[in-house]
């Protein structure tokens, strides 16, 4: 079991985006998540085996998520330089957690992540659904 992990962690619900995204990595793979927030995905991927490390630009969130993440880097992803980061070919699979659709230069960042990928990698992006009743009722309230 990873660092700060148990088998009393949140599950992730059934359908969810987090479900669709632990699909997609499978279990035992070296993962970087970007967009960690405070951590639950990382948890999830955690029980599965999966090593994490993490990139979140809000720094309390990101304290949340630092137990169980084998690093965690701090920082806005418009202007990190992943592959000066983490170097190439230094991932199993990278997962933009709802990040993608907010960066100023999506492609750039898509190109920067490819390099990363160890031969056989895969890149899983989940985005935000602006059609979801949760978004739709807060866009009504003014918040995006």
């Amino acid at each position: 079991m990873s660092k700060g992990v148990d088998e009393a962690d949140e599950p992730v619900e059934p359908g969810s985006s987090p479900s669709a995204i632990l699909e997609l990595v499978g279990p035992d793979q070296r993962v970087l998540n970007l967009g960690c927030a405070t951590g639950h995905l990382a948890r999830a991927l955690a029980l599965r085996g999966c090593t994490v490390v993490g990139v979140e630009e809000d720094a309390a969130a990101a304290a949340k998520a630092e137990d169980v993440l084998e690093e965690l880097v701090v920082a806005g992803m418009d202007g990190l330089d992943l592959v000066e980061t983490f170097g190439e070919g230094s991932f199993d699979v990278v997962v933009y957690d709802d990040v993608l659709g907010r960066l100023r230069d999506p492609r750039g960042s898509l190109r920067q992540a490819r390099r990363l990928l160890r031969p056989g990698g895969s890149l899983v992006a989940s985005v935000h659904n602006v059609g979801h009743g949760d978004i739709r009722l807060a866009l009504l309230a003014g918040h995006w």
